[in-house]
């Protein structure tokens, strides 16, 4: 399900949004994630753009909360897009939406490691894993730059599996 803004309004219509929904909003290089909590309130690891401009760690390793304007910045919102790709089927929207807000508040951002990708991940599947972050490593190993050996071993899970038949599904355009 793809969401933008209401025609001639500023408000994103509430009810394409239930509890617990993993929302994407693209960017110009990567993907933004969060997760609805319900009342117009999405949970996100930090505001997305941080890291590149502060070295705040303070600031940067915050979970917050906003409404969907300030989340997706104007942009459109993908809706549960994950699931079509991740074999772990998704837990219960309460469920999901509960483990976000316990972990409001202060956590471990690493670009790498632990991004808003791994949070919203965790929280809807059980699983703190990150494609964006999968495909830096493809990158660098195909191009022989080293990663941290935790890396590896963060991708031998469901997902990983799953994306790569998604991928071969896909037409091949000229």
């Amino acid at each position: 399900v793809i969401s933008s803004k209401k025609e001639g309004g500023t408000k994103y219509d509430l009810s394409l949004y239930k509890r617990g929904d993993l929302l994407e909003v693209p960017r110009t290089l990567f993907t933004h994630f969060g997760i609805y909590l319900g009342d117009n309130r999405v949970a996100h690891l930090i505001p997305d753009i941080l890291p590149l401009i502060s070295k705040n760690k303070s600031a940067i390793a915050k979970m917050v909360t906003n409404n969907l304007e300030d989340f997706a910045y104007g942009s459109e919102i993908l809706v549960n897009h994950m699931d079509k790709v991740c074999s772990q089927p998704p837990l219960d929207g309460d469920e999901v939406a509960q483990r976000a807000e316990k972990l409001l508040g202060s956590v471990s951002y690493s670009l790498l490691w632990y991004n808003c990708e791994h949070y919203v991940m965790y929280c809807r599947y059980g699983m703190a894993i990150s494609y964006q972050t999968y495909q830096v490593y493809l990158f660098n190993t195909m191009n022989s730059i080293p990663l941290h050996p935790a890396q590896t071993d963060a991708y031998s899970m469901k997902c990983k599996k799953k994306k790569k038949k998604n991928q071969q599904k896909k037409p091949h355009l000229v």
